[in-house]
Order: C-alpha cells, then sequence, then structure tokens
C-alpha cells in the first residue's frame, strides 16, 4: 500500500514588459491511501485450483472465480498429459459446467491407477471475462487412486414419479438394454393367463374290444340254450 501526499504549489508569472506577479494554488495537504493496481490484480488472480478424479474417465477441476459458462464447453480449453511424459495426451471427450466454479471433464480413455498427470486448463474465462494464465495459474499435477471406479460400471439413476430411484437393468447375455426395457414393460401391462384346470384321464378302448354283453355265466347258458334248440329242430327233421 502506497502514502499519497499533497503540497502547496506556487507560480510566478513575468509578462513580455518585464511585470511579474505571483499566484499561490493551496492544493491541500494531508495523506491517502491508494492500493496498488497490481495488488489489486492479484486479489482476484484467476487460477484453477484443484482436480478430482470422479471415476476411470472423469475429472472435476475447480477454479478460483466463477467461470463464464458459455466459455467453458470447449474440448481444448483443456489438455492432459502424463506427468512422466508430457507427449503421451489424454483425449478429453467432452467438458460441461459443473458448478459456478467447476467443470466436469469427461475422456475418452481409462486412467491409469496410482499415476500423476498434469491437466492445463487454458482459454478459459470467468465471469468478468478475465482469461487465464495456461502457465502456473492453469496447470494442476494430481494423482489418481489406487483404485479407480470403471466408467462403464457408473448407472444412471432416475426418479419416478413417487420421487424413487430407478435403476437401469444390466443387459445379460448380450441382450440390449433396450430389448429387456421392452421385455419389462411388456410384463407388466399383459393381461393375467387364467388357471386351466388338468385334464381328466380317458380311458382307451382297444379297437378290436367287443362290448360287455353280460357276466361269463349268463353267456355259457345262452350258448347251452341255443346248441338245445338245435339238436331239438334237428330231432324233429328226422322224425
Amino acid at each position: 500500500m502506497f502514502t499519497q501526499t499533497k503540497v502547496f504549489v506556487t507560480l510566478a508569472l513575468v509578462s513580455v514588459f518585464g511585470l511579474s506577479q505571483t499566484f499561490a494554488a493551496d492544493v491541500g495537504s494531508g495523506t491517502t491511501d491508494v492500493t496498488p493496481v497490481a495488488a489489486q490484480a492479484s486479489a482476484t488472480k484467476f487460477s484453477m485450483l484443484d482436480v478430482q478424479v470422479v471415476d476411470s474417465r472423469t475429472l472435476e477441476a475447480t477454479f478460483s472465480n466463477e467461470l463464464l459458462a458459455d466459455n467453458t464447453s470447449e474440448v481444448g480449453d483443456f489438455a492432459l498429459t502424463l506427468a512422466s511424459d508430457d507427449t503421451k495426451e489424454i483425449k478429453v471427450k467432452s467438458v460441461e459446467l459443473a458448478t459456478p466454479t467447476s467443470v466436469k471433464i469427461t475422456l475418452d480413455e481409462d486412467l491409469t491407477v496410482a499415476t500423476e498427470y498434469n491437466l492445463l486448463a487454458q482459454f478459459v474465462s470467468d465471469k468478468n471475462a478475465q482469461i487465464i494464465e495456461s502457465g502456473e495459474d492453469g496447470l494442476v499435477t494430481f494423482k489418481t487412486p489406487d483404485t479407480l471406479t470403471p466408467a462403464t460400471q457408473s448407472q444412471d439413476v432416475a426418479v419416478d414419479a413417487n420421487g424413487s430411484q430407478v435403476t437401469e437393468p444390466t443387459p445379460t447375455d448380450g441382450a440390449p438394454a433396450e430389448d429387456m426395457n421392452a421385455a419389462s414393460e411388456l410384463d407388466a401391462t399383459a393381461p393375467a393367463t387364467p388357471e386351466v384346470a388338468p385334464a381328466q384321464p380317458v380311458e382307451q378302448v382297444a379297437p378290436n374290444a367287443l362290448p360287455k354283453t353280460g357276466t361269463p355265466e349268463n353267456i355259457l347258458i345262452l350258448v347251452s340254450l341255443l346248441v338245445g334248440l338245435g339238436l331239438f329242430a334237428l330231432r324233429r327233421k328226422s322224425a
């Protein structure tokens, strides 16, 4: 902080005819506190503060100032490289605003566990149109944890009309998730199938079987009667 001092100023005027006149002006006296421009700039310095690893393909970068929303969706604004080899670059797939002071960065390939990376922010602006300096202010080195959650295993959680969370079904045996959802909807809307009583067993009849006409005793008596009538008829003919 600097101190500014005001003083008295006296002016002497001399005309071409040799006449002179002195004027004294009281400019005032005292001290005024003045904040240097450099100090004002450092108070609002725009920089990237931290990088968090969400999963194997997702990062969240936090900044010191509120971001300009229209200037945080360009994938070219961020570059991710290995800390040990800055020629090995991991391609950034998409960038979106996560909070007023942070962005969500989706990568095109998986990160390696327990590995240091450098994330460089460039051409990123805050809400006051202050562009970050891509050197020290826009560079953060971070290290991935020993275990990473695979991005392919993360599921989108939806909320139904009752406010309950609904988890999307996981495809099995190579079946697409869309087909499983359609099958679930059909199962839910299909009418219940009525239960059918088991069929009663039917007694099968042999093709050449004769119908029952009586007991064996009755049949024997009938045969004997017919034989006796036949013999009686033959005797009468012969007499």
